[in-house]
């Protein structure tokens, strides 16, 4: 049949997040509305390709609707339009197609990387069906649509279809079949849409002796077996386990969860002990916002990132009032808090009438299972029981960690829901790895004018996260379809994520650590400065040898200079003093000049023996032992130790974490700021543009006239985060640039970097804080690519445009 007369065509390429939402269904609803003809499919670069032909003024209709209206999980960057001939091939009908393939064809060098979209939360459609008795899925707890469910932890090789996910294993019964072809359905072309008579299936199991573990094996169906694989009476059993203090591991969409009872102190306290994780905050999973509310205080930012369909955990105030055991976050006023974002937990929540521990069930150190017999093994003497499911769980993705910070949801972590994160910048970039840095590991690629960040790994100290974080960078390499061309690392030439880059024998580039962090939240904005860049944090490798945290830079392409850092201090123990306080008090004081004083001696004597106090002062007066130190994290660890909240880590940051909550909210006052410019810099540098020095030596006597006077130090901490602010503000008003930019793990801490904004802010500064990437070293792999392409180590990737 061929074109009808009036009858013009369009070829149309949308880019963006396009596949997995829902995207085709759209397209073909919306050109059948209109009474147009054509086809639409995905490509493998995860673009979607229309051909679309009928009236003109009905094509200008689809193309406005089409822009106007995609489905709302769907994130569209561009649409190309091409006029071409009608064919009239597929009148009258609208069809959505096979996707086109690069089988047997090579991976692509040049435009932007693929999209890959984040597994999302279960939408209210199918959490309804779930508990509705009289809908077929009734009880069926891994349901989805093209609203909801796997996407980055389920697919293979993109594009995204069925075939190329982990529901290729379970074909679609008729019913199914019936949903997936018709055009009126939700679940029209829902690639990980089945129900209980066709699709994977939940299955509780008693946790065995370790020795025994080998004898499980999943139960099959017999054929032509019809029932729930997971039903109430299911559900309920779980739920009565963790009602009576049980351990329960359960099987999600990136891996597992170890679940009990929030409100349980013994529970917690059996779950910490089986764990080894002595004080870490565990999360805590609530069945919806009015359950939450009952402990924890949301403000309306926070309820949306809660609800949203990355379904994060959010870090909030905990009432007073709050039932939820001590042991769930000790000593600490946050509690990380998330919804139930399958329909299993959200049952289980339900169930048990309570609040859930949900952490994710790893040991202390190691990377979290995602397959049964793995979980099985590694979990035998943590859990209690299993609930597990036969659905592949094709990559890792930790639950992401947001906090609200300057009125946004800042992410602490990246993973499920939130990664893989896609940033559109300004340049010409080859294919590129960046391998981040050794802690909260995370590796980017890039291609084109995109680089995109993959999911948490974790800190690399054990070979099984090792061997976890090469599978990960292979893994994505794989997914972003990309061969790189160069590496970007840190230049710590000691973390394991550098030698693994230089081990690909690939082109090096390595880039300062602070550096790299400042570049990371100029490409969220897709910048190139020049700007003042404030980036604070607990450690990274200086140019000198030292150790850095405390930085300010003014950077721009093919530049960052070091303009101001804090004054430093020596550290004894090295990586030791991030978890003993005490080493970073005891070096702060030493250099404040006020170690042989009553006082100081007075707290060295209540932190160390004596043995210890003698070997700390001689390495103290020993610089070729003693470590120099800038670091804007260790000097919060010190104030923590000085003002008696923290003489000891049981994880990083807990110190830092300590004295932010110990703040007086309402307390104004600062610190003295002293500026000083730094004298080993005066002769080298331009004299009007020395290193500018934060003297906080001054702090130390300050704080302990304070004490002595009563004091309280809730007052102090404020003071130490308000005077921290003020000398930010100090430096930009010196630097004279109008943009500033925050990076480092220091500026997720809510109280400093609310202060430090507030007040550039009021005095007129452009600020850029992260928004998208962490601020800490999740976000280093970003940072690294665009300090190469911006020329930031003297080395270049790619162009500007």
């Amino acid at each position: 049949m061929g074109p009808l007369s009036g009858w013009e065509a369009r070829r149309v390429r949308v880019a963006g997040r396009v596949q997995g939402v829902g995207f085709r269904p759209f397209v073909a609803r919306t050109a059948t509305a209109l009474g147009l003809a054509g086809w639409v499919r995905n490509t493998p670069e995860s673009n979607v390709e229309i051909h679309i032909e009928g009236p003109p003024d009905a094509l200008d209709a689809f193309l406005d609707r089409l822009r106007r209206e995609p489905p709302p999980a769907s994130d569209v960057r561009t649409v190309d339009v091409t006029r071409v001939e009608p064919d009239g091939a597929n009148r009258p009908e609208f069809l959505i197609v096979a996707s086109a393939t690069t089988t047997g064809a090579s991976l692509p060098t040049s435009g932007g990387l693929p999209v890959v979209t984040p597994d999302m939360a279960a939408c209210p459609e199918c959490q309804a069906e779930f508990l509705d008795p009289a809908d077929r899925r009734f009880g069926y707890a891994l349901t989805a649509c093209t609203a909801c469910g796997p996407r980055l932890t389920a697919i293979t090789v993109l594009p995204f279809d069925r075939e190329r996910t982990a529901m290729a294993e379970f074909p679609l019964c008729p019913s199914c079949r019936l949903d997936y072809e018709s055009p009126s359905d939700r679940r029209y072309h829902a690639e990980m849409t089945c129900c209980a008579a066709c699709g994977p299936r939940y299955f509780l199991e008693p946790a065995l002796p370790a020795d025994d573990v080998s004898a499980i094996r999943p139960r099959p169906l017999a054929p032509g077996q019809s029932f729930f694989p997971i039903d109430f009476r299911v559900l309920d059993d779980a739920a009565r386990r963790l009602h009576a203090g049980e351990i329960v591991a359960v099987k999600g969409l990136g891996g597992f969860h170890l679940l009990c009872d929030a409100t349980s102190e013994e529970a917690v306290m059996r779950l910490r002990h089986r764990k080894r994780r002595e004080r870490k905050p565990f999360a805590v999973m609530f069945a919806d916002v009015d359950s939450l509310e009952a402990h924890l205080e949301a403000d309306p930012v926070g309820r949306a990132a809660l609800t949203a369909p990355a379904a994060p955990i959010v870090l909030l105030a905990r009432r007073p009032e709050s039932t939820l055991a001590p042991g769930v976050a000790p000593g600490l006023a946050t509690v990380g808090a998330m919804l139930a974002y399958t329909p299993a937990h959200r049952a289980l929540v339900r169930l048990a009438g309570r609040p859930l521990v949900a952490t994710s069930a790893n040991a202390s150190d190691e990377p979290m299972p995602i397959d049964n017999e793995t979980a099985r093994a590694e979990l035998s003497g943590v859990a209690d029981a299993f609930l597990l499911h036969n659905r592949t769980i094709e990559r890792p993705a930790d639950d992401s960690v947001v906090r609200v910070i300057g009125g946004r949801a800042a992410p602490i972590r990246v993973g499920r829901g939130l990664a893989p994160v896609r940033l559109s910048v300004p340049a010409d970039l080859p294919s590129a790895l960046a391998v981040g840095g050794h802690l909260k590991a995370a590796v980017a690629f890039c291609r084109g004018d995109t680089i995109a960040l993959g999911t948490h790994v974790g800190d690399l100290s054990t070979p099984s996260v090792r061997r976890r974080y090469r599978e990960v960078v292979a893994d994505f390499g794989r997914l972003f379809q990309v061969e790189p061309e160069a590496v970007v690392c840190d230049k710590h030439p000691d973390y394991f994520s550098t030698r693994l880059a230089q081990e690909t024998g690939l082109p090096l580039i390595a880039v300062q650590h602070h550096v790299a962090h400042a570049a990371a939240t100029l490409a969220e904005y897709g910048e190139v400065g020049p700007a003042l860049a404030i980036t604070w944090d607990g450690t990274g490798l200086g140019d000198d040898g030292g150790i850095w945290g405390g930085e300010f830079f003014r950077v721009e392409p093919g530049r960052a200079e070091r303009i101001a850092a804090l004054w430093p201090f020596p550290l004894v123990g090295g990586d030791r003093a991030a978890k003993e306080p005490r080493r970073s008090a005891a070096g702060v004081l030493f250099a404040a000049e006020a170690w042989e004083t009553p006082g100081a001696q007075a707290c060295v004597a209540g932190w160390f023996s004596e043995s210890e106090r003698r070997i700390l002062e001689a390495a103290l007066h020993a610089p070729h032992v003693a470590m120099t130190c800038t670091s804007a994290g260790r000097l919060f660890d010190a104030w923590a130790a000085l003002l008696g909240l923290s003489d000891r880590a049981a994880f990083e940051a807990e110190p830092a974490m300590r004295l932010e909550d110990a703040v007086d909210p309402r307390e104004d006052g600062a610190l003295s700021v002293v500026m000083r410019a730094d004298p080993d810099r005066l002769e080298a540098a331009d004299p009007t543009r020395p290193c500018w020095r934060i003297d906080w030596r001054p702090w130390v006597e300050e704080t302990r006239r304070a004490l002595e006077q009563g004091t309280d130090p809730r007052v102090l901490a404020a003071r130490f985060h308000n005077g921290l602010a003020q000398a930010c503000l100090e430096i930009a008003w010196r630097v004279g640039l109008e943009t500033v930019v925050l990076g480092g793990g220091c500026f997720q801490n809510a109280r400093l970097s609310n202060r430090v904004e507030a007040l550039l802010d009021a005095t007129g500064f452009r600020v850029l804080t992260p928004r998208r990437v962490p601020a800490g070293d999740g976000g280093l792999a970003v940072g690294q690519l665009w300090a190469a392409a911006l020329g930031l180590p003297g080395a270049k990737l790619g162009t500007l445009r």
